[in-house]
């Protein structure tokens, strides 16, 4: 192995991942589709998971604002017009982009 494969290994932590999702602070999304692990979290016994299980249900099929992307390009979406005080972060297949709709037109 030579010096620019092993320089290039030493520095890959260091450079941030591309955002594979494209959706960026501000962006609409529209929920679409629940996250495999919802039906789990609805039957847990854990009231926090229940919870959080009742709120990705509630939330399908609304549009919500973008608050933060992370690093693997999941969205997370404010949702508190519909639950006070609360966000939710989802997986890319349970999103699409949502076209702003313009409340003056």
């Amino acid at each position: 192995m030579d010096r620019r494969n092993l320089l290039a290994l030493a520095v890959s932590p260091l450079l941030p991942l591309p955002r594979r999702s494209g959706f960026k602070v501000g962006d609409w999304v529209r929920i679409v589709a629940l996250p495999s692990y919802t039906a789990a979290w609805s039957a847990s016994r854990n009231h926090d998971l229940q919870r959080h299980a009742w709120v990705l249900r509630r939330c399908l099929g609304g549009r919500y604002p973008v608050v933060y992307v992370g690093d693997d390009g999941r969205p997370e979406l404010d949702v508190s017009r519909d639950i006070v005080g609360y966000s939710i972060s989802l997986d890319l297949e349970c999103v699409v982009r949502a076209p702003f709709l313009d409340a003056t037109a």
